[in-house]
């Protein structure tokens, strides 16, 4: 994983990026973020999203001197896989950033622009995940398969994560 930016982004000099994939074997960690991911890319689709097919969940920051310092505008963080991952064709991959609501103190998963991520998926692997970031905390890259269908005349569509 890397973070590129420039001057504008007014980090210390020194700079460090520091990352920790939170992995299945800390499930209730892991099971919670993948709710809240499943929830937030649910969003106002009739169907609800009811597993994933892929999630990876990075808790991301970048430490100067004693401690943890953010941007002052976005950079851009790329994600490169030595091990490509698997992907199923007709899928959809996603970035969902997690923060601290202001006022409850509670953790609110937000899906990224797609205008905001860039994937590089070839013959089914994921390679490769750049977006932009405004502040660091925990980052999830996550694929969907979407497919629809019609029973007794209404539409149903469901995603797969």
């Amino acid at each position: 994983m890397s973070v590129d930016f420039d001057s504008k982004a007014k980090l210390p000099q020194g700079t460090e990026l520091d990352v920790k994939e939170i992995g299945s074997k800390d499930k209730e960690t892991y099971n919670a973020y993948r709710d809240m991911a499943l929830d937030a890319l649910s969003g106002d689709k009739k169907g609800k999203v009811s597993s994933l097919e892929l999630a990876r969940f990075y808790d991301i920051s970048l430490l100067a001197g004693n401690g943890e310092v953010e941007p002052a505008k976005p950079v851009d963080v790329t994600i490169d896989y030595d091990e490509k991952l698997s992907v199923p064709p007709k899928g959809k991959a996603h970035v969902v950033h997690f923060t601290e609501d202001e006022k409850t103190g509670e953790m609110v998963a937000d899906v990224l622009d797609q205008d905001s991520a860039d994937f590089t998926i070839s013959k089914n692997r994921l390679q490769k995940v750049t977006f932009e970031a405004d502040s660091f905390s925990v980052y999830a890259v996550v694929y969907t398969v979407d497919f629809e269908y019609e029973a007794e005349g209404e539409k149903y569509s469901y995603s797969l994560l």
